[in-house]
């Protein structure tokens, strides 16, 4: 009972992160030392004041890309699982499901790594991984338990 709500929470948690900046990379303008911003900075001042703007980058923009659906799939590849589990409650998940959870996740960590790794990661992409962390650590964790009576645990 309290692994299915934190599986749902992590699931959430990733689908989510759709919504968050996943990483920030410097933009064309500079922030003056009173919060203004500027495109270049002023003559004879000192460079280190103005600091450059950040430009946050979202995984959504990444799915107008070719490899979008990709990006689409590592943020929301738990729904069907859910789903599935949801309809069909009280029996377990076949052998090959359980496999299939894990790889998921550990191929979704790497996705969603590779694309914060364009420049600084975000709020965003720290939130996905470690949700990605719980589900990958879950269904290893399924993995590992022995059957009981056998049957597969879900």
């Amino acid at each position: 009972m309290v692994l299915d709500r934190v599986r749902t929470a992590a699931a959430l948690l990733l689908l989510g992160c759709l919504a968050l900046p996943t990483y920030t990379c410097d933009g064309s303008g500079y922030v003056g030392p009173r919060g203004e911003t500027m495109e270049q900075v002023p003559d004879g001042a000192d460079p280190a004041a103005y600091p450059r703007t950040r430009e946050p980058h979202y995984a959504f923009e990444a799915m107008y890309t070719p490899p979008g659906l990709l990006v689409l799939l590592a943020f929301t590849w738990p729904v069907p699982f859910f789903i599935y589990r949801r309809r069909r409650a009280p029996a377990p998940m076949p052998g090959w499901v359980t496999w299939l959870f894990p790889l998921f996740a550990a191929i979704s960590g790497f996705i969603i790594f590779s694309l914060a790794t364009v420049g600084r990661p975000a709020i965003g992409a720290y939130l996905a991984l470690t949700a990605d962390g719980v589900l990958l650590a879950d269904g290893l964790a399924v993995l590992w338990t022995p059957p009981a009576s056998g049957k597969r645990v879900s």
